[in-house]
């Protein structure tokens, strides 16, 4: 429902006790990006497999085929 701003000598039509104008400044958020937690850190459920990580870092991968036919 429509009302009029509450701010004194305003008239403006709000869906809010104040209209855009007189609203408050919102304060600045910083949100990480990427996964919450590290992978080291992580507590497995009781009973679960332990994380295999290796140190040496990735392995190499072969090409996969599915037979598309999609290069000539």
């Amino acid at each position: 429902m429509l009302r009029i701003c509450a701010h004194p000598d305003c008239k403006t039509l709000t869906l809010g006790m104040l209209c855009v104008v007189h609203e408050p400044p919102v304060g600045m958020v910083a949100w990480p990006r990427g996964r919450p937690y590290s992978r080291r850190q992580q507590q497995l459920p009781a009973g679960a497999a332990p994380i295999v990580t290796t140190e040496a870092g990735p392995t190499a991968a072969g090409a996969v085929s599915f037979g598309g036919d999609t290069a000539t």
